[in-house]
Parts: structure tokens; sequence; C-alpha cells
């Protein structure tokens, strides 16, 4: 696969489109990788362009799996995003009260105390002795 390009790679990507446990996966993994993405980082720009392909090709998918059910006669039209809906605040909800507990078990990190006088005017004499480089003043 090494050299073929990213052909292989979106069709494994629409691939997963066309079933419904493909949607979820992508669904999810767009999910996590964007709050990855949040923090901050080298790669956080990298991250968060694989969430947004990942997030573009499941909401393709989903589109293609509604636009096929509303040509269906026997199907309503939205009695498939209640649940779904349902099933996301659920997950959602239980997201949240996890980041809340670890919070409150841990607590956050005590902030760093300031610097003393005596460090501040070490690092200003360091500051001053230090050779002035061409262009940089």
């Amino acid at each position: 696969m090494s050299g073929e390009g990213p052909r292989p790679a979106g069709d494994v990507l629409l691939g997963l489109t066309r079933f419904r446990v493909g949607r979820f996966l992508l669904w999810t993994a767009a999910a996590l990788l964007g709050l990855m993405g949040l923090v901050p980082g080298p790669e956080r720009w990298n991250i968060l362009a694989v969430a947004a392909v990942s997030a573009l090709f499941a909401a393709y998918g989903s589109w293609a799996a509604w636009y096929e059910e509303r040509q269906s006669p026997d199907r309503a039209s939205l009695s498939w995003l209640i649940p779904r809906l349902a099933l996301g605040g659920v997950f959602l909800g239980g997201a949240l009260l996890l980041v809340w507990w670890r919070r409150r078990r841990f607590g956050s990190a005590p902030p760093l105390p300031p610097p003393s006088q005596e460090e501040v005017d070490r690092w200003a004499t360091d500051e001053l002795r230090a050779p002035v480089v061409e262009g940089m003043e």
C-alpha cells in the first residue's frame, strides 16, 4: 500500500460510509480527534484536519443513507432522529459527568508561585550580559 497515494485510504473511507457501523465509527473518530485537536500542541492542526475529513465522510454517508431511507415509502421521515439524539445526549452527559468527577476527585494543580525578586534580578542581569546579535536589537 505504500506509495500508492491517497486512493486506497479514500476507498476504505467510502466503504465505511456504506454501513451503519462504519458511519458510527467515522463519527466517533471525528469527535475524539476533534477533542484531541483542542489540546494545544505542535500537531494540533494535523489532528483537526484528519477529524474534519472523517466528519465529512461520515456526513456524506449519513446523508446518503438518509436520502435512501427517504425514497422508501414505508419509513417515517424523522423517526430515526429521536433515538440517535437521545443516545448522543446520554453519551455527552456521561462524558461531562466523567470530566466533572475526575476534576472533583483529583483537583487541579496548584498554581506556580511567582518568581522571587532575586530570580528576576538574575534574569535581568543575564539578559543585559548577553551578546548583541546583528539585526536583533
